[in-house]
C-alpha cells in the first residue's frame, strides 16, 4: 500500500546566534488528500489551476490537535513563499519557507503548507492548508528569524 509521510522540522535563530528547534511528523488532512488525487487525476479545468499550487507555508498561534477535517490554520499568523525542493527520481520533496526580522513576531505554535483562495496570497481566510502540525511555542521576536521545512516521502505503508 502506498502511503504519504510528512514530518515539519522548524529552527528559530535568534539575534545572539542560539538556535531552536523543533521536530515533529505532520498531518496530512483530508483536504491535503483530496487535493493530492485532483492534481493527479482531474482533467486541466478551472479548478485545476496553478493558484492551488502549494506554494506557501503558513504559521499561527492554535493550539488545539490537529485533525483530518481541518481546512485552515487555527489561528493564522503570517504566511511565506515556500521554496520547493525535489530530486527527480526520488519519492520526497521538502518545501522550504523562511519568516525573517521584522514579521511573524509571536509565540508560533501551529504549522502548514498552503495554497492561496485569492491572487495576493494566503490570509486568516483566505487559505487552505495541505497538512498540519502543533508543537511546543516558539516565541518569534523581532531580531529573530524563523525557518519551516516540511518534507513529503511518498512510499509503501507497513501494515
Amino acid at each position: 500500500m502506498i502511503g504519504v509521510k510528512g514530518s515539519f522540522t522548524g529552527v528559530l535563530r535568534r539575534a545572539d546566534g542560539t538556535e531552536e528547534v523543533v521536530e515533529k511528523d505532520n498531518l496530512v488532512l483530508s483536504a491535503g488528500y483530496d487535493l493530492l488525487f485532483n492534481r493527479l487525476f482531474q482533467t486541466q479545468n478551472e479548478n485545476y489551476s496553478n493558484s492551488r499550487a502549494l506554494q506557501y507555508i503558513a504559521v499561527g498561534t492554535g493550539a488545539n490537535a490537529a485533525a483530518p477535517d481541518q481546512k485552515k490554520l487555527t489561528a493564522f499568523l503570517d504566511a511565506m513563499n515556500a521554496q520547493y525542493f525535489h530530486t527527480a527520481g526520488t519519492k520526497e520533496c521538502k518545501v522550504v519557507a523562511t519568516f525573517g526580522t521584522g514579521r511573524t513576531i509571536g509565540a508560533i505554535t501551529e504549522a502548514a503548507v498552503c495554497y492561496s483562495t485569492n491572487n495576493s496570497g494566503p490570509t486568516k481566510e483566505d487559505h487552505v492548508i495541505f497538512d498540519r502540525v502543533v508543537f511546543p511555542a516558539i516565541n518569534k521576536g523581532a531580531e529573530d528569524v524563523y525557518t519551516c521545512t516540511f518534507k513529503f516521502v511518498f512510499g509503501e505503508l507497513k501494515e
